[in-house]
């Protein structure tokens, strides 16, 4: 999965390779192992573990409790049988022009 077609889902702002990875050359390193000009990966190049925790994480366990919080999917992820189970649902049966 390319971090593009995600990068929304998980906050990241559009310019996410100016505003975080160029700030952030002490831990990040982008290559280009393909030689193509649209073959860009991201390296992890230092890993910090203050940072591998979210603060709802943090804030839960200072205080002694699970953490929760509410989570609006978009509506093309629909529920499955098996619990906190997800998948994109994609109505194929539909044209663009319906």
């Amino acid at each position: 999965m390319k971090l593009n077609e995600i990068k929304n889902n998980l906050g990241l702002p559009e310019d996410y390779l100016i505003r975080i990875i160029l700030k952030h050359l002490d831990m990040f390193r982008v290559v280009n192992y393909g030689g193509r000009k649209n073959s860009m990966q991201i390296e992890l190049t230092k890993w910090d573990p203050k940072l591998a925790i979210s603060n709802i994480e943090r804030k839960s366990k200072e205080h002694g409790c699970n953490p929760s919080f509410t989570c609006s999917l978009p509506s093309t992820w629909v529920k499955l049988s098996h619990p906190n189970q997800w998948r994109k649902h994609r109505d194929e049966t539909k044209c663009e022009d319906c």
